[in-house]
């Protein structure tokens, strides 16, 4: 029932724009958004204008951005996402989340030794995310980086498995 969440979250918003939490929430739920992705955009868009020293608008409009993307390439679109990634970690530079995505953003844009960078930083800062252990081991295969990318590849299978152990348990 995404459509459903979806739309109880973008009325939350309507009903208190000041209330970080649907923001948030629809944040996680990007790939569920469908077509209210324009909204959802826009929504964050106003979300950071309302909140300027807010790191989490500009990175939640960032990945916004991102999730229209088309599959290759880089455009208008993602270089604002850029200069909004940029932002959000100049305002919180400790965050993870904003590193990833950037180094991501970097990736694609075949900038390898600019994301192995970012990429880095957000496994230090969270060590214990797979799935930028794989992110990593891929730009370091673009670098030529052999020995790098098997160790960080050996870490995501790890990690991953360790997740879904824990998921399992929890089941």
């Amino acid at each position: 029932r995404f459509e459903d969440t979806v739309q109880a979250f973008l009325t939350t918003i309507d009903l208190a724009p000041d209330v970080p939490q649907p923001y948030v929430f629809l944040g996680r739920m990007l790939e569920h958004a469908g077509t209210h992705m324009p909204e959802i955009t826009e929504k964050f868009a106003a979300w950071e204008r309302l909140e300027p020293q807010n790191p989490e608008a500009p990175l939640l409009h960032a990945k916004a951005l991102v999730a229209q993307l088309p599959p290759t390439g880089w455009g208008a679109k993602a270089g604002e996402a850029q200069a909004l990634l940029e932002k959000s970690i100049s305002l919180k530079s400790d965050s993870a989340e904003a590193q990833f995505e950037l180094g991501c953003l970097m990736e694609r844009k075949h900038d390898y030794p600019k994301a192995a960078e970012l990429l880095e930083k957000s496994i230090q800062l969270d060590p214990q995310n797979p799935v930028a252990h794989y992110r990593l081991a891929r730009v370091y295969d673009r670098l030529g980086r052999k020995e790098q990318a098997d160790a960080e590849r050996a870490l995501h299978e790890r990690l991953s498995a360790r997740e879904k152990q824990d998921l399992d348990r929890r089941a």
